[in-house]
């Protein structure tokens, strides 16, 4: 295999000094996020810096490089910040399949609750997804081709119109569970039950983290007011925003702006 990619097939969505986000297949829009390449520089940092990670209600993939095999682990949704070890320009290779909200769980029939926060090796999770991805890493000659082969297995794994993802799309725009019930038809108790199963999490905590991501992608996208975004975003006033993103990211709005090298969002998730 050759660390090389050329962009081949047209799926680059955008390069950084450390990142490749990659599109997929379209049939895959709504279940995959993105995939992502780390590279890295191969320099050793003196000092690595810790990086907060925003939490997201999705899940994904993470292989790495160790010798010749790719290692894969699997990370449930998150619910709370983490902080982690920005190794981002000292790895070597590493490979993310970023997967959207309820997709993991279509991906490998595991109920979401008992991945949540959780970060597992995919080897005993999912071994036949993680012999698949072995078996694609070593017949491919470069990156693009090992990319057009994920996309082929990950359609064969979520094949087929997923109804979940109008429940998702529902539940960020009602406020409460007895709302979305109402309009669903869906008992507050089966909601509960489907949303916990493909999310990690119940309806309200879900549309919660959706709300405070889309908040946390706007503030890092330039100088904005922040009562004018708590009222976009439909909270009730100030306080109830502060409130709600202080519970998901650990710090206030003001604090993550101040702040925002510190953190990491991921770009094209939520």
């Amino acid at each position: 295999m050759e660390l090389r990619f050329s962009d081949r097939y047209g799926v680059l969505l955008c390069r950084t000094a450390t990142h490749i986000y990659l599109r997929p297949h379209p049939d895959l829009s709504r279940r995959v996020a993105h995939y992502t390449l780390h590279l890295g520089s191969g320099a050793p940092l003196s000092a690595p810096s810790p990086l907060v990670l925003v939490p997201d209600a999705s899940g994904c993939l993470v292989f790495t490089l160790e010798g010749d095999r790719l290692f894969g682990r699997m990370y449930g949704p998150s619910t709370a910040a983490v902080s982690v070890v920005n190794d981002l320009r000292t790895r070597p290779f590493r490979f993310l399949v970023e997967f959207l909200p309820g997709a993991l769980a279509a991906a490998t029939h595991i109920p979401q609750w008992e991945l949540a926060d959780r970060v597992l090796p995919l080897a005993l999770t999912a071994p036949g997804l993680d012999g698949a991805f072995a078996r694609l890493w070593r017949a491919a000659p470069d990156l693009d081709e090992f990319i057009a082969g994920v996309d082929a297995l990950l359609l064969s794994h979520l094949a087929g119109e997923d109804g979940f993802a109008s429940l998702l799309t529902l539940a960020c725009r009602r406020e409460g569970v007895q709302a979305l019930a109402a309009e669903t038809g869906y008992s507050p108790r089966h909601l509960s039950r489907l949303f916990r199963a493909r999310t990690g999490m119940g309806p309200k905590a879900f549309a919660r983290v959706v709300r405070v991501n889309r908040a946390a992608a706007a503030l890092q996208a330039g100088p904005c007011s922040l009562t004018r975004l708590a009222q976009d975003l439909g909270y009730f006033d100030q306080s109830h925003f502060d409130r709600e993103f202080r519970a998901v990211c650990g710090v206030s709005p003001s604090a993550f702006r101040a702040g925002m090298s510190d953190f990491y969002k991921e770009p094209w998730k939520l």
